[in-house]
């Protein structure tokens, strides 16, 4: 899962956890340990999907920030990737 896609995606549709916990059926906690893949947990098919519905997002959004897989910026990388010209 690529966190800082679904963060920004957030961010530029003026929500926050709280919200999308709202959208999802679960609590800010649950929807944290969701985001951050602790406690082994992961949004649920349904959860995607009311997402999907909820932020009219594109199959190529909805494996670029869910499913994409090796990304220089998924759950649990900390570097930041610079080019410099």
């Amino acid at each position: 899962m690529n966190i800082r896609l679904f963060k920004a995606k957030m961010i530029l549709s003026g929500d926050d956890g709280v919200s999308i916990a709202k959208v999802i059926g679960v609590s800010p906690q649950r929807h944290s340990m969701k985001l951050n893949g602790t406690q082994g947990a992961e949004y649920r098919q349904s959860e995607i999907k009311k997402l999907i519905a909820y932020w009219h997002l594109t199959p190529q959004e909805v494996f670029d920030i869910f499913f994409a897989e090796n990304d220089s910026i998924t759950q649990g990388d900390t570097k930041c990737k610079t080019t410099d010209s």
